[in-house]
């Protein structure tokens, strides 16, 4: 067993330092050499990453990292300057949801849990961690922090050579226990493979003790039947329903004794030629262009989903806008203008090694009433997918191109039309009858200039007194065009669950904002991440010109330390409609929106002020209620904003 230990940070960079000065490289540098003089002496190979007061690149620390059978990296943590003391254990796994980490990770925290000798209680669970050194799906490690330096008497504690000696001792039992769960060393699976001669089997090569029956191959929720196991060899069946296209899979395995393998995740391609094909075409209008839309299936009838190329020809007509590729679904869409009443359309399905051909007989009619046009954002002229068009009780969707052809019953006055899309303003028109036999080309205004589109936000609501307005505020967001993922969500969840921070991990949001509770107003940030202390100084100077008071501190602690990008730690007394207003505000003006107007008022019925009223500025997201004299503060980030009002109170989503 080749065990790697590294002692974190050195030379000139110091890590955490105590408040009387005790420098955190060296007391990572003695405890390694007395683990490592320990695990030496039980006949394991040890090998370090520093053995004197030198450093070592995180990259090449964790390029050693994954040449070894284990790794350890030591350190010892700290809060940043003015946070209230705080002393605990934690252990940092590689960002995997199960496997033999995890085993080794409880193991150390149980190590340090059930001796009385250390005095700072460990977490209660390992935590996935995005730190470089473990960022390798297929390492076997862990990186432990067993105490706080900036805790005065930690630092004391640590000053002890008996102490660090300890430590080492208590990391030492850990680690030989796991080594006991895995006397013969750690399975791996090797890779996975398949071959020309059996296209329908998936070869899983593993290596180490592993319990042949216990494999497992899950593709989502769906598992490959196990057919046999050959040597070091599975072979799984890939069955004849699973969906062309590509496929996130997940091996798993156990060792004889019942201890989890390195989970292994790869992606593989289901090929499966066209069989069959199936046609749409609507609605073949004299003068106004046409969809076309293409249904491929495989023997079986299942969609022949994406990564196929897609090539057309129109006889008889012109190609106006048209798929490249098959879509996941297994459909392919033009939009095409017939010349002729008859026309044919081919087209050739190509992938690597198959082609499949066909040919479609169009036939212009004439039935029924239709609108036919595009759908644009009028700021940036791009069309617009997946757009809600509905004129009565018929509705569509624009597709490729952002054209759409809606059904219509035309009345004399014309066809009213309603168009909502995500992120824009919704509107509604009325066509003449005489426009019917045109193109329309339709354009929607995005909410606040479109600075929320393609922005995702990971916002974690600790309190839960604060989860009706936060609701508000992700409902805001959303419509101006945000993707936003909210803790706690309709998923149960443990605050600190590995689950969550998986999940966040994989999302990678562009942003990552916390509330919780505190008797002051703060926005905490990790010292280390200049990207989140320059987003929180910028949404603090647009919050505190907008009434509030708020300071930028830093704040190390494991929501702001284990997630890349931008990432703040929002601390107020209590959260409320009108914070919640305020915040989405500051949100749009730190992502470019402009404020036009500030705007008061007050509103009356007769001679009475109204309190609880409703008042919001049309086309904007966001509204305030009246104070107790009925007076209101709206900020508008629209032009010409017209304020509405409603009595009531409104239901919180």
């Amino acid at each position: 067993m080749r065990i790697l230990l590294d002692a974190g940070h050195g030379e000139h960079d110091l890590g955490a330092v105590g408040p009387t000065g005790l420098k955190e490289k060296d007391v990572n540098l003695q405890v390694v050499l007395a683990l490592g003089r320990r695990l030496a002496h039980a006949g394991l190979e040890v090998r370090y990453t520093r053995e004197d007061d030198r450093f070592l690149p995180l990259d090449e620390r964790a390029r050693r990292a994954r040449e070894v059978d284990l790794f350890l990296s030591i350190h010892h943590n700290a809060t940043a300057q003015g946070r209230p003391p705080v002393n605990q254990m934690e252990v940092y796994l590689p960002p995997v949801a199960d496997g033999p980490a995890w085993v080794l990770g409880q193991l150390l925290l149980d190590t340090f849990r059930v001796d009385a000798s250390w005095p700072f209680p460990p977490v209660p669970d390992p935590w996935p961690s995005t730190y470089r050194v473990l960022r390798s799906e297929s390492l076997v490690g862990a990186l432990t922090e067993a105490a706080y330096l900036s805790d005065p008497e930690g630092e004391t504690f640590l000053r002890s050579r008996r102490n660090l000696e300890l430590e080492a001792e208590l990391l030492y039992r850990g680690v030989l226990r796991f080594l006991e769960c895995y006397p013969r060393g750690i399975p791996r699976i090797r890779g996975v493979r398949r071959t020309e001669r059996s296209p329908d089997l998936l070869f899983v090569d593993f290596q180490g003790p592993m319990a042949p029956a216990s494999l497992r191959a899950r593709w989502g929720d769906h598992g490959l039947p196990l057919l046999n196991v050959e040597g070091k060899t599975a072979v799984f069946a890939i069955p004849e329903d699973l969906p062309a296209g590509e496929h996130a899979l997940v091996i798993r395995g156990f060792t004889p004794e019942g201890y989890p393998a390195l989970p292994f995740q790869t992606r593989f391609r289901v090929e499966r030629p066209v069989n069959s094909f199936q046609a749409l075409a609507y609605p073949l209008h004299r003068g106004l262009p046409s969809l076309l839309e293409l249904f491929f299936r495989d023997h079986r009838g299942a969609p022949v989903s994406g990564g196929k190329s897609i090539q057309l020809k129109l006889r008889g007509g012109q190609i106006l806008q048209a798929d490249a590729t098959l879509r996941e679904d297994g459909t392919a869409q033009a939009v095409i203008q017939l010349e002729r009443d008859r026309a044919e359309v081919v087209f050739q399905v190509k992938d690597v090694e198959e082609e499949f051909e066909g040919m479609v007989r169009l036939e212009r009619r004439e039935r029924g009433k239709h609108v036919v046009g595009r759908l644009l954002d009028a700021q940036t002229g791009d069309p617009i997918e997946k757009g809600w068009i509905r004129s009565g009780r018929s509705s569509t969707r624009s597709v490729v191109g952002g054209w759409f052809f809606l059904p219509v019953q035309p009345r004399e006055d014309g066809v009213k039309l309603q168009l909502r899309v995500n992120g824009y303003r919704p509107a509604e028109l009325v066509l003449p009858l005489e426009d019917l036999s045109r193109v329309q080309t339709l354009s929607l205004q995005p909410v606040l200039e479109g600075v929320f589109h393609g922005w995702r936000l990971w916002l974690e609501v600790l309190p839960p007194a604060f989860l009706p307005a936060a609701r508000l505020l992700c409902v805001w967001l959303r419509d101006a065009g945000a993707e936003v993922r909210m803790i706690p969500d309709e998923r149960a969840y443990t605050p600190a669950s590995p689950d969550r921070v998986l999940r966040q991990i994989r999302w990678q949001p562009d942003g990552t904002l916390v509330l919780d509770q505190g008797d002051e107003a703060l926005m905490g940030v990790y010292p280390r991440s200049d990207i989140s202390r320059a987003w929180a100084e910028e949404l603090a100077r647009r919050l505190n010109r907008l009434g509030w008071s708020l300071e930028v501190g830093d704040r190390s602690f494991f929501r702001l330390i284990q997630y890349d990008g931008r990432r703040i730690w929002f601390r107020i007394p209590h959260w409320d409609l009108e914070k919640a207003y305020r915040l989405f505000t500051a949100l749009a003006l730190s992502r470019g929106a402009r404020l036009r107007r500030v705007l008061h008022g007050v509103v009356m019925e007769g001679d009475t002020p109204l309190s609880g009223v409703r008042v919001w500025v049309e086309g904007q997201p966001g509204w305030v209620r009246t104070d107790g004299e009925g007076r209101f503060t709206l900020y508008a980030l629209e032009e010409d904003p017209q304020i509405r009002a409603e009595r009531g109170k409104p239901t919180l989503l």
